[in-house]
Protein backbone atom coordinates (compact mmCIF):
# COMPACT_ATOMS: atom_id res chain seq x y z
CA UNK A 1 0.00 0.00 0.00
CA UNK A 2 1.14 3.11 -1.20
CA UNK A 3 2.09 6.46 1.33
CA UNK A 4 -1.11 8.20 -0.15
CA UNK A 5 -3.65 5.67 0.24
CA UNK A 6 -2.41 4.53 3.65
CA UNK A 7 -2.30 8.23 5.62
CA UNK A 8 -4.37 10.24 3.43
CA UNK A 9 -7.95 8.86 2.44
CA UNK A 10 -8.99 7.37 5.52
CA UNK A 11 -11.68 9.71 6.47
CA UNK A 12 -14.97 11.10 4.76
CA UNK A 13 -14.80 12.40 1.44
CA UNK A 14 -15.85 16.39 1.56
CA UNK A 15 -17.12 18.64 -1.44
CA UNK A 16 -14.98 21.58 -1.09
CA UNK A 17 -15.64 24.19 -3.14
CA UNK A 18 -14.16 27.86 -2.09
CA UNK A 19 -11.38 27.16 0.08
CA UNK A 20 -10.34 29.31 2.79
CA UNK A 21 -7.30 31.03 2.40
CA UNK A 22 -4.98 30.31 5.48
CA UNK A 23 -2.79 33.37 6.72
CA UNK A 24 -1.27 32.16 10.05
CA UNK A 25 -3.02 29.88 11.75
CA UNK A 26 -2.43 26.57 10.19
CA UNK A 27 -3.68 23.81 12.29
CA UNK A 28 -0.45 21.46 13.16
CA UNK A 29 0.52 17.76 13.36
CA UNK A 30 4.34 18.04 13.72
CA UNK A 31 6.35 14.89 13.45
CA UNK A 32 7.77 13.19 17.23
CA UNK A 33 10.03 15.89 18.68
CA UNK A 34 9.38 18.75 16.00
CA UNK A 35 8.39 21.93 17.51
CA UNK A 36 6.53 24.23 14.30
CA UNK A 37 9.21 26.52 12.71
CA UNK A 38 9.09 28.39 9.45
CA UNK A 39 11.51 31.22 9.98
CA UNK A 40 12.85 30.04 6.75
CA UNK A 41 9.67 29.81 4.24
CA UNK A 42 9.01 32.30 1.83
CA UNK A 43 6.87 34.83 2.39
CA UNK A 44 4.21 35.66 -0.36
CA UNK A 45 3.45 39.02 1.07
CA UNK A 46 5.58 41.11 -1.74
CA UNK A 47 3.72 39.57 -4.57
CA UNK A 48 0.41 39.85 -2.87
CA UNK A 49 1.07 43.76 -2.42
CA UNK A 50 1.97 44.22 -6.04
CA UNK A 51 -0.98 42.83 -7.57
CA UNK A 52 -2.95 44.58 -4.83
CA UNK A 53 -1.14 48.03 -5.94
CA UNK A 54 -3.00 47.23 -9.42
CA UNK A 55 -6.30 46.80 -7.50
CA UNK A 56 -5.73 50.19 -5.88
CA UNK A 57 -4.81 52.24 -8.41
CA UNK A 58 -7.87 51.12 -10.27
CA UNK A 59 -10.33 51.64 -7.41
CA UNK A 60 -9.21 55.92 -7.48
CA UNK A 61 -10.80 56.24 -10.29
CA UNK A 62 -13.72 53.26 -10.75
CA UNK A 63 -15.77 51.62 -8.62
CA UNK A 64 -16.01 47.65 -7.28
CA UNK A 65 -18.36 45.64 -5.77
CA UNK A 66 -18.48 42.18 -4.55
CA UNK A 67 -21.23 40.24 -3.42
CA UNK A 68 -20.70 37.06 -0.56
CA UNK A 69 -23.44 34.57 -0.02
CA UNK A 70 -22.79 32.68 3.11
CA UNK A 71 -25.41 29.82 3.77
CA UNK A 72 -22.79 26.81 5.10
CA UNK A 73 -23.32 25.33 8.37
CA UNK A 74 -20.28 23.74 11.62
CA UNK A 75 -16.51 24.00 10.89
CA UNK A 76 -17.31 25.38 7.32
CA UNK A 77 -19.41 28.19 8.43
CA UNK A 78 -16.37 28.76 10.43
CA UNK A 79 -13.54 28.82 7.97
CA UNK A 80 -15.89 30.94 5.91
CA UNK A 81 -17.06 33.56 8.37
CA UNK A 82 -12.67 33.72 8.79
CA UNK A 83 -11.70 33.86 5.13
CA UNK A 84 -14.97 36.44 4.86
CA UNK A 85 -13.51 38.91 7.63
CA UNK A 86 -10.15 38.66 5.75
CA UNK A 87 -11.54 39.71 2.36
CA UNK A 88 -13.72 42.48 4.12
CA UNK A 89 -10.68 43.82 5.59
CA UNK A 90 -8.28 44.18 2.36
CA UNK A 91 -11.28 45.23 -0.01
CA UNK A 92 -11.26 48.24 2.53
CA UNK A 93 -7.68 48.89 2.33
CA UNK A 94 -7.97 49.01 -1.57
CA UNK A 95 -11.37 51.11 -1.93
CA UNK A 96 -13.61 47.68 -2.90
CA UNK A 97 -16.84 47.92 -1.91
CA UNK A 98 -17.91 44.39 -0.42
CA UNK A 99 -21.32 43.29 1.32
CA UNK A 100 -22.36 40.05 3.04
CA UNK A 101 -25.51 38.11 2.50
CA UNK A 102 -25.27 35.57 5.53
CA UNK A 103 -28.13 33.29 6.82
CA UNK A 104 -28.39 30.30 9.70
CA UNK A 105 -31.18 28.40 8.27
CA UNK A 106 -30.76 25.15 8.18
CA UNK A 107 -34.15 23.62 6.72
CA UNK A 108 -34.77 22.69 3.26
CA UNK A 109 -36.27 23.68 0.93
CA UNK A 110 -36.21 27.59 2.77
CA UNK A 111 -32.46 27.29 2.50
CA UNK A 112 -32.02 27.05 -1.14
CA UNK A 113 -34.87 28.97 -1.97
CA UNK A 114 -32.81 31.78 -0.40
CA UNK A 115 -29.55 30.86 -1.70
CA UNK A 116 -30.98 31.24 -5.02
CA UNK A 117 -32.66 34.19 -4.70
CA UNK A 118 -30.16 36.08 -3.30
CA UNK A 119 -28.29 34.58 -6.69
CA UNK A 120 -31.09 36.39 -8.46
CA UNK A 121 -30.96 39.91 -7.08
CA UNK A 122 -27.04 39.68 -7.78
CA UNK A 123 -27.40 38.60 -11.56
CA UNK A 124 -29.66 41.31 -11.78
CA UNK A 125 -28.08 44.07 -10.05
CA UNK A 126 -25.79 46.87 -11.80
CA UNK A 127 -23.86 47.88 -9.23
CA UNK A 128 -22.40 44.34 -8.04
CA UNK A 129 -19.77 43.60 -10.21
CA UNK A 130 -18.78 39.38 -8.54
CA UNK A 131 -20.35 36.81 -6.66
CA UNK A 132 -18.62 34.94 -4.29
CA UNK A 133 -20.63 31.66 -2.92
CA UNK A 134 -18.88 30.36 0.26
CA UNK A 135 -19.01 26.55 -0.17
CA UNK A 136 -19.81 23.88 0.72
CA UNK A 137 -23.09 24.46 1.62
CA UNK A 138 -24.36 20.66 0.86
CA UNK A 139 -21.28 19.17 2.29
CA UNK A 140 -22.49 15.71 1.96
CA UNK A 141 -22.48 15.98 -1.60
CA UNK A 142 -26.28 15.50 -1.66
CA UNK A 143 -27.76 14.83 -5.25
CA UNK A 144 -30.49 17.43 -6.53
CA UNK A 145 -32.85 16.89 -9.93
CA UNK A 146 -31.42 19.33 -11.90
CA UNK A 147 -29.34 18.94 -14.88
CA UNK A 148 -27.06 21.26 -16.43
CA UNK A 149 -28.53 23.54 -19.28
CA UNK A 150 -25.20 23.18 -21.36
CA UNK A 151 -24.49 19.16 -20.72
CA UNK A 152 -27.93 17.65 -20.25
CA UNK A 153 -26.59 15.60 -17.61
CA UNK A 154 -27.57 15.69 -13.66
CA UNK A 155 -25.62 17.69 -11.64
CA UNK A 156 -23.38 15.76 -9.00
CA UNK A 157 -23.89 17.53 -5.59
CA UNK A 158 -26.01 20.46 -5.49
CA UNK A 159 -23.23 22.68 -4.71
CA UNK A 160 -22.41 22.30 -8.68
CA UNK A 161 -26.27 23.38 -9.98
CA UNK A 162 -25.63 26.39 -7.46
CA UNK A 163 -22.18 27.49 -9.42
CA UNK A 164 -24.10 27.60 -12.37
CA UNK A 165 -27.00 29.75 -11.37
CA UNK A 166 -24.36 32.12 -10.82
CA UNK A 167 -23.60 34.69 -14.21
CA UNK A 168 -20.57 33.99 -16.08
CA UNK A 169 -20.48 37.83 -16.02
CA UNK A 170 -19.95 37.41 -12.16
CA UNK A 171 -18.93 34.46 -11.53
CA UNK A 172 -15.76 35.80 -9.36
CA UNK A 173 -14.34 32.13 -9.06
CA UNK A 174 -15.34 31.10 -12.61
CA UNK A 175 -16.59 28.01 -10.97
CA UNK A 176 -19.78 28.12 -13.53
CA UNK A 177 -19.91 25.25 -16.57
CA UNK A 178 -18.55 27.37 -19.08
CA UNK A 179 -15.02 27.65 -16.87
CA UNK A 180 -13.36 24.84 -18.83
CA UNK A 181 -14.32 26.46 -22.92
CA UNK A 182 -11.51 28.59 -22.54
CA UNK A 183 -9.00 26.77 -21.08
CA UNK A 184 -6.61 25.47 -23.68
CA UNK A 185 -5.22 29.05 -24.67
CA UNK A 186 -2.46 29.14 -22.81
CA UNK A 187 -1.28 32.73 -23.04
CA UNK A 188 -4.18 33.66 -20.64
CA UNK A 189 -1.47 32.71 -17.73
CA UNK A 190 1.75 33.89 -18.90
CA UNK A 191 3.06 36.46 -16.34
CA UNK A 192 1.76 40.01 -16.76
CA UNK A 193 -1.07 38.92 -19.72
CA UNK A 194 -4.91 40.37 -18.68
CA UNK A 195 -7.05 36.83 -18.96
CA UNK A 196 -9.84 36.63 -21.02
CA UNK A 197 -11.07 34.05 -18.72
CA UNK A 198 -11.23 33.57 -15.14
CA UNK A 199 -10.10 31.09 -13.14
CA UNK A 200 -10.55 29.32 -9.13
CA UNK A 201 -8.32 32.13 -6.81
CA UNK A 202 -6.61 29.48 -5.49
CA UNK A 203 -5.55 27.47 -8.04
CA UNK A 204 -4.61 31.17 -10.27
CA UNK A 205 -2.65 32.29 -7.05
CA UNK A 206 -0.83 29.27 -6.97
CA UNK A 207 0.53 29.34 -10.36
CA UNK A 208 1.64 33.58 -9.65
CA UNK A 209 3.24 32.31 -7.12
CA UNK A 210 5.65 29.86 -8.81
CA UNK A 211 5.67 32.16 -11.58
CA UNK A 212 6.76 34.64 -8.94
CA UNK A 213 9.18 32.32 -6.95
CA UNK A 214 9.94 29.19 -8.67
CA UNK A 215 10.03 30.28 -12.65
CA UNK A 216 9.82 33.29 -14.07
CA UNK A 217 10.17 32.82 -17.97
CA UNK A 218 7.43 30.70 -19.56
CA UNK A 219 9.26 28.86 -21.95
CA UNK A 220 11.40 27.15 -19.37
CA UNK A 221 8.40 25.06 -18.16
CA UNK A 222 8.85 22.72 -20.61
CA UNK A 223 11.51 21.35 -18.24
CA UNK A 224 9.43 20.99 -15.38
CA UNK A 225 7.91 17.84 -13.83
CA UNK A 226 5.00 18.77 -10.98
CA UNK A 227 3.28 16.84 -8.46
CA UNK A 228 -0.55 18.27 -7.60
CA UNK A 229 -1.48 15.90 -4.10
CA UNK A 230 -5.32 16.92 -4.54
CA UNK A 231 -7.62 17.19 -7.58
CA UNK A 232 -11.16 19.44 -6.74
CA UNK A 233 -12.26 21.64 -9.28
CA UNK A 234 -11.28 24.59 -7.01
CA UNK A 235 -7.49 24.05 -6.93
CA UNK A 236 -5.82 20.59 -7.93
CA UNK A 237 -7.68 20.37 -11.91
CA UNK A 238 -7.92 23.82 -13.24
CA UNK A 239 -3.96 24.04 -11.90
CA UNK A 240 -3.23 21.07 -13.58
CA UNK A 241 -4.37 21.86 -16.93
CA UNK A 242 -3.46 24.86 -16.90
CA UNK A 243 0.66 23.90 -15.93
CA UNK A 244 0.27 21.24 -18.79
CA UNK A 245 -0.76 23.53 -21.09
CA UNK A 246 2.23 26.33 -20.36
CA UNK A 247 4.39 22.72 -20.82
CA UNK A 248 4.83 21.48 -18.18
CA UNK A 249 4.32 17.13 -17.07
CA UNK A 250 2.21 17.16 -13.94
CA UNK A 251 1.11 14.35 -11.90
CA UNK A 252 -2.41 14.50 -11.09
CA UNK A 253 -2.72 12.63 -7.71
CA UNK A 254 -6.42 11.75 -5.93
CA UNK A 255 -7.42 9.03 -3.48
CA UNK A 256 -7.91 6.23 -5.83
CA UNK A 257 -6.10 7.54 -9.07
CA UNK A 258 -2.96 8.93 -10.64
CA UNK A 259 -3.30 11.34 -13.72
CA UNK A 260 -0.59 12.43 -16.19
CA UNK A 261 -1.40 15.16 -17.81
CA UNK A 262 0.86 16.15 -20.78
CA UNK A 263 2.23 18.91 -22.33
CA UNK A 264 0.52 21.12 -24.65
CA UNK A 265 -2.42 19.84 -24.67
CA UNK A 266 -1.52 16.02 -25.38
CA UNK A 267 -3.71 13.06 -24.57
CA UNK A 268 -4.35 13.05 -20.55
CA UNK A 269 -2.95 9.41 -19.31
CA UNK A 270 -4.41 7.29 -16.21
CA UNK A 271 -1.19 5.36 -14.47
CA UNK A 272 -0.83 2.48 -13.28
CA UNK A 273 -0.41 2.89 -9.42
CA UNK A 274 1.25 -0.50 -8.81
CA UNK A 275 3.97 1.25 -10.97
CA UNK A 276 3.22 5.05 -11.14
CA UNK A 277 2.86 6.05 -7.07
CA UNK A 278 3.14 8.99 -4.49
CA UNK A 279 6.57 8.20 -4.17
CA UNK A 280 7.58 7.89 -7.21
CA UNK A 281 5.55 11.46 -8.65
CA UNK A 282 7.87 13.15 -5.79
CA UNK A 283 11.11 11.93 -6.81
CA UNK A 284 10.65 12.99 -10.20
CA UNK A 285 8.97 16.59 -9.46
CA UNK A 286 10.61 20.09 -10.07
CA UNK A 287 7.37 21.64 -8.02
CA UNK A 288 4.70 19.77 -5.49
CA UNK A 289 2.08 21.18 -4.65
CA UNK A 290 -0.11 19.45 -1.65
CA UNK A 291 -3.42 20.17 -0.43
CA UNK A 292 -4.84 17.53 1.81
CA UNK A 293 -7.36 18.30 3.72
CA UNK A 294 -6.48 15.98 7.01
CA UNK A 295 -3.98 16.45 9.51
CA UNK A 296 -2.29 12.87 9.21
CA UNK A 297 -0.70 13.57 5.93
CA UNK A 298 2.68 14.47 5.70
CA UNK A 299 4.89 14.32 2.46
CA UNK A 300 7.67 12.02 2.82
CA UNK A 301 10.67 14.30 2.39
CA UNK A 302 13.54 11.90 1.81
CA UNK A 303 11.39 11.34 -1.80
CA UNK A 304 11.38 15.16 -2.67
CA UNK A 305 13.64 16.21 -5.36
CA UNK A 306 16.87 18.44 -4.63
CA UNK A 307 16.03 21.63 -5.33
CA UNK A 308 12.24 21.27 -5.84
CA UNK A 309 9.66 23.99 -4.17
CA UNK A 310 6.77 22.77 -2.10
CA UNK A 311 3.57 25.12 -1.73
CA UNK A 312 1.56 24.19 0.55
CA UNK A 313 -2.41 25.15 0.00
CA UNK A 314 -4.24 22.91 3.06
CA UNK A 315 -5.38 24.04 5.84
CA UNK A 316 -2.93 21.95 7.86
CA UNK A 317 0.87 21.08 7.64
CA UNK A 318 1.31 18.50 4.92
CA UNK A 319 5.13 18.65 5.75
CA UNK A 320 7.27 18.41 8.87
CA UNK A 321 8.50 22.06 8.83
CA UNK A 322 11.21 21.44 11.20
CA UNK A 323 12.19 18.71 9.23
CA UNK A 324 12.24 20.33 6.32
CA UNK A 325 14.28 23.36 6.96
CA UNK A 326 16.53 21.99 9.20
CA UNK A 327 17.53 18.63 7.00
CA UNK A 328 16.35 19.69 3.56
CA UNK A 329 17.62 23.62 3.24
CA UNK A 330 17.69 23.15 -0.80
CA UNK A 331 14.38 23.11 -0.92
CA UNK A 332 11.81 25.90 -1.40
CA UNK A 333 9.03 26.33 1.16
CA UNK A 334 5.99 28.21 0.48
CA UNK A 335 3.47 27.49 3.26
CA UNK A 336 0.99 30.10 2.90
CA UNK A 337 -0.74 31.36 -0.13
CA UNK A 338 -4.09 33.47 1.51
CA UNK A 339 -2.68 36.80 1.18
CA UNK A 340 -1.97 35.80 -2.69
CA UNK A 341 -5.70 34.58 -3.55
CA UNK A 342 -7.24 36.87 -1.97
CA UNK A 343 -5.42 39.66 -3.81
CA UNK A 344 -5.89 37.00 -6.93
CA UNK A 345 -10.01 37.18 -6.10
CA UNK A 346 -9.26 41.15 -6.53
CA UNK A 347 -8.01 40.86 -9.38
CA UNK A 348 -10.57 38.72 -10.82
CA UNK A 349 -13.35 40.57 -9.32
CA UNK A 350 -11.79 43.43 -11.44
CA UNK A 351 -11.27 41.60 -14.57
CA UNK A 352 -15.27 40.67 -14.77
CA UNK A 353 -15.67 44.59 -15.00
CA UNK A 354 -13.05 45.29 -17.48
CA UNK A 355 -14.74 43.01 -19.75
CA UNK A 356 -17.92 42.94 -19.66
CA UNK A 357 -18.44 46.79 -19.59
CA UNK A 358 -16.27 46.62 -23.39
Amino acid sequence: MNVLRRNVWQFPRRNYGVPTPRYNRKRTRSCSNCEESSSSAIDVSPLANKLRSKIREYTQTEHLKLVGILANHGSQRYDSDIYSERIAQNFLEDGIDYELWSTKEKRNPALDTWIKHKIQIANRCKEVHGVLIFYPIYPRGLKGPYKSRLTGVYYKTQDDHLRDLVSPTKDVEGLCSTKWFNVRDSSRWQKDAIPSTIYPCTAMSVLKILQEYHINTYHEWGNQTISIVNRSEIIGRPLAVMLAQMGATVYSIDVDSILQFRPNGERLRRCNTQVTTLKTCLRESNVVVTGVPHADFQLPLYCIAEGATIVNVSEFHNVCEETLLTQRPDIKYIPQVGKVTVAVLENNLMNLKIRHSI
